[in-house]
């Protein structure tokens, strides 16, 4: 199992959608500024529950 953290800022309101089996799932962009950057650089990564 992969394991992911980052806090960030969602974009968008997160949609919550269903499979056709009826399991449900959220769709969302969260925007991450890089810590350690010289520039402030917003990654954004688009995201799938």
């Amino acid at each position: 199992m992969n394991q992911f953290i980052a806090i960030g800022r969602t974009t968008k309101d997160i949609e919550i959608k269903r499979t056709q089996n009826g399991k449900e799932y959220a769709m969302f962009q969260l925007a991450v500024t890089r810590p350690h950057s010289t520039q402030k650089e917003t990654d954004f990564i688009p995201s799938l529950l």
